[in-house]
């Protein structure tokens, strides 16, 4: 019975999965795919994937979650945000930061010398 418990709130919280939506001012890649600016809706999909989705419907994608990041200010800093890698005028989603000072997630990581750019 009591295993049964545990697959019935496992099941549960896997369908109840958090969603926020964050504004992307500029275009971004995912990976190898080019993404317009726009609003976006992230997503949990268990433990392992994040889905991302653009408001118009046109694109979406699931983002295997590298590593869990965790939260390293004080004061838990509350409100979604998304940062990006950036090298020249490029830039690419990395890490995804949902709302209420839970922690992040690294979604990918740029090689050699680059800067960050945080949208909240």
């Amino acid at each position: 019975m009591c295993l049964f418990t545990i697959l019935v709130a496992v099941a549960a919280y896997g369908q109840s999965a958090a969603s926020w939506r964050v504004n992307i001012p500029f275009k971004f890649s995912v990976g190898q795919k080019e993404m317009p600016a726009g609003e976006y809706q992230f997503q949990m999909q268990g433990s392992s994937h994040l889905s991302l989705k653009d408001s118009q419907g046109k694109h979406n994608m699931n983002l295997p979650i590298i590593t869990r990041l965790a939260r390293m200010d004080a004061k838990g800093s509350r409100g979604a945000r998304v940062v990006f890698d950036t090298s020249g005028d490029q830039r690419a989603l990395s890490e995804v930061w949902p709302p209420e000072g839970a922690d992040g997630y690294l979604v990918s990581a740029k090689k050699g010398e680059h800067g960050h750019e945080v949208v909240k």
